[in-house]
């Protein structure tokens, strides 16, 4: 019986039709497809209402379909990193591959640090928003550049670095102001609103490594944000 049923099977998958190639390129590749064609979209009504001049409240109700899609990029791509860095970090053996772990997370490391320094430098020498800064009397004649040196940038990096409140480090990063435009006088501590990404980073990598060294205790832990991974990738295909 159970011959004459297999035999039965393979004859039914002889006569199946294949799925048509393009048919499968189009289910494996439909979120890229659409995002690209909200792209084409995107370009085609922003130049098209920009020729007719429209008013403030236009611009500000066809932003706000890419607006919120930014704000629900912004939403899962600080749990996905936080948690998959983790997960990598404290999945690592380093007694079976230990070279291959070192390389890893100083890569990782390495990555992240170039890609601030590099940030910090171009904002030395562009310096974005110097001509549109007004000084605090009010008086809109005068306009003034930041005031902050390469100095304060990179204390402020090292800062954001280490951060001293892993909750905070979520919703605020470190940003030394000026508070005399005359004498430049500056104030530490200044917390300014954003997600403080390297802070994250080091968190994630720590947090990772402590597991890694903690061994079955983790476990819980390590299976968390696996399934925190897990479900942001789903949340956003």
């Amino acid at each position: 019986m159970s011959t004459t049923s297999f035999q039965l099977s393979s004859e039914m998958e002889k006569f199946e039709k294949p799925r048509n190639k393009c048919v499968t390129f189009l289910i494996n590749n439909w979120f890229m497809l659409l995002t690209l064609l909200g792209v084409i979209i995107g370009f085609t009504i922003g130049f098209g209402v920009g020729t007719t001049n429209p008013d403030t409240i236009t611009i500000t109700w066809i932003s706000m379909i890419g607006d919120i899609y930014l704000r629900i990029l912004q939403l899962t791509i600080l749990p996905l990193i936080a948690s998959n860095i983790l997960v990598v970090i404290a999945s690592l053996e380093p007694k079976k591959n230990g070279a291959i772990s070192i390389v890893g997370i100083c890569y990782i490391v390495s990555a992240n640090f170039t890609g601030s320094l590099i940030g910090t430098a171009y904002s030395c020498i562009i310096k974005p928003g110097t001509h549109g800064l007004i000084r605090p009397n009010g008086s809109d004649a005068n306009l003034v550049g930041t005031g902050l040196t390469a100095s304060d940038i990179f204390k402020d990096m090292f800062y954001n670095f280490f951060p001293d409140n892993i909750i905070g480090v979520t919703i605020f990063q470190y940003r030394t102001e000026i508070v005399n435009y005359t004498t430049y006088e500056r104030v530490g501590n200044s917390m300014k609103g954003g997600t403080n990404m390297v802070g994250v980073l080091f968190c994630a990598i720590a947090f990772g490594a402590a597991a890694n060294a903690a061994g079955e205790v983790a476990k819980p832990m390590i299976q968390f944000f696996k399934a925190v991974s897990a479900t942001v990738t789903r949340l956003m295909s």
